[in-house]
């Protein structure tokens, strides 16, 4: 996924064409967001954005789902952030194990 398109998801999904002013300060909150939560020194949001985009999306969504005061999509998309950042790390974990340590 590209930044374009991710702002494009973030727009269509909360079916508003008015959130332009609002893109930039929405990415720099889900780069935060994705950031604070994996809690890794050595986290490349190019490489989530083109591999696990759904973890910027779903933490942009969040943002804007606080912006609009909408409790319920916030609740939802918390979830799916969640989500998505296990599914992220428990995929990291596996690719990062050290062959001498595996077993077969």
């Amino acid at each position: 996924m590209t930044q374009q398109e991710l702002e494009d998801t973030w727009i269509r999904y909360m079916h508003r064409s008015d959130l332009q002013a609002d893109i930039a300060t929405t990415n720099i909150l889900a780069n935060q967001r994705v950031l604070q939560r994996l809690m890794r020194s050595d986290t490349d949001l190019a490489d989530i954005l083109a591999d696990s985009p759904a973890l910027l999306v779903h933490a942009g969504l969040m943002a804007l789902m606080e912006l609009a005061q909408d409790d319920t999509g916030l609740g939802r998309e918390s979830q799916l952030f969640e989500d998505a950042a296990s599914g992220y790390a428990m995929k990291y974990s596996i690719d990062n194990i050290d062959p001498v340590m595996r077993t077969n």
